[in-house]
């Protein structure tokens, strides 16, 4: 493990993954507010809860719009066949999408993180009367009433892998799609589309969605389990994409050299 070249990748990931973090805690907070004065709430930690809805569902965009983009024109310019000289591109490419992962995941970890203790500490907070919301009832349902913070650390630090695992699919992708758009979109695409089909399928319990959105569905529906499940089936299935992606770039490529070889004969 090359310290030194990691610190170095993740300075140069660092100006774009600010600024897309520094907007979705404005998006966090302002959501908690909204949430805070127009919703029947029966503990503080609910606010954070409904106020982090709005921001999950573009989680995976932002969680490969500012890191994808960074490897794509690496390959695209050239510079991965450069830096082999020095190191392998394998363990330069490793290197660079451990940065993003980590970048990603501490970020997005800071930024709920950061939306929790706004709800807890500062949001002016009244109980609504007589609401029952029977929130302990749910999977970790004790553990957020009676320990909201260190129950939401934990929960953050979740959040925060799976949305590192939507940045290593918009690295793969990076490597073998010919569209930044399509690099910097796909994760986002995927999370939608998935929701869509598993909810027709009527198996949202082992949707991704489900997996970083707390208390997405009744307590009768939901087990530890769940919370795993759609993490484990979108890895699965990236992993796939990405494997055939590069089979159908290995192909291409032998294509080309046989044609450049025949060429050369004739």
């Amino acid at each position: 493990m090359n310290f030194r070249l990691l610190k170095t990748l993740m300075k140069e990931q660092l100006f774009p993954a600010l600024a897309a973090f520094g907007i979705a805690l404005v998006v966090l907070l302002v959501s908690c507010m909204v949430f805070a004065g127009n919703t029947a709430i029966e503990h503080r930690i609910q606010i954070w809860i409904y106020g982090c809805e709005p921001l999950d569902f573009f989680l995976p965009l932002l969680a490969s719009l500012p890191f994808s983009f960074t490897l794509y024109y690496k390959k695209a310019d050239g510079f991965l066949h450069y830096s082999s000289t020095r190191m392998s591109r394998k363990r330069y490419v490793a290197h660079h999408m451990l940065a993003g992962f980590l970048l990603c995941m501490a970020g997005i970890a800071l930024t709920y993180f950061c939306g929790l203790l706004f709800s807890e500490y500062i949001l002016p907070f009244e109980a609504t009367p007589g609401y029952q919301s029977g929130l302990e009832s749910y999977v970790f349902g004790g553990l957020m009433v009676s320990h909201p913070v260190a129950f939401g650390l934990v929960w953050c630090l979740w959040k925060g892998f799976n949305a590192g695992l939507f940045t290593l699919f918009g690295y793969g992708l990076a490597l073998y799609a010919e569209n930044v758009f399509i690099v910097s979109i796909a994760p986002f695409v995927y999370f939608v589309a998935e929701n869509l089909i598993t909810s027709l399928l009527q198996i949202p319990e082992y949707s991704v969605v489900t997996s970083i959105q707390l208390n997405r569905l009744s307590p009768n529906s939901m087990h530890v389990y769940n919370y795993f499940a759609g993490t484990i089936s979108f890895v699965i299935i990236a992993v796939v994409i990405v494997l055939a992606l590069s089979r159908r770039e290995k192909s291409r490529y032998e294509v080309k050299a046989h044609k450049k070889q025949a060429v050369e004969k004739g």
